[in-house]
């Protein structure tokens, strides 16, 4: 795999479980199983892509703490949105798959051959 492919994929993973999250919980709101697949979907795919871009740096298997932290705020506020009212809850799944991708965005990154000193 290529360089900027092995970049994109965590975030296209996240931004692909995002869409289908967002469309399982939209499309049966009523449902309660159905309402909390898609934030149960989205938090899967930001394990795995943290999981992936660990792996391309050659750091352990073990999440980030960010990823982590975000994680279980996303588990949360979905039990919090999911306790009130589940028809909040479907339109609040891209909200927190923007929050959900900025660990993955702010990682630390191995450095650059143009940074080395000469």
């Amino acid at each position: 795999m290529n360089r900027i492919s092995s970049h994109l994929t965590p975030a296209l993973l996240v931004a692909g479980a995002l869409l289908i999250g967002a469309a399982v919980a939209a499309a049966a709101p009523h449902s309660f199983g159905a309402a909390l697949a898609g934030p149960a979907l989205l938090v899967t795919a930001l394990l795995a892509g943290d999981f992936l871009q660990r792996r391309a740096a050659h750091a352990g298997p073990m999440p980030s703490l960010g990823v982590l932290l975000m994680s279980t705020a996303i588990v949360v506020a979905t039990g919090i949105l999911a306790l009130g009212d589940l028809d909040d809850l479907p339109g609040a799944v891209p909200l927190l798959g923007c929050c959900a991708v900025i660990p993955l965005v702010l990682s630390p990154r191995a450095p650059h051959d143009a940074c080395r000193k000469a």
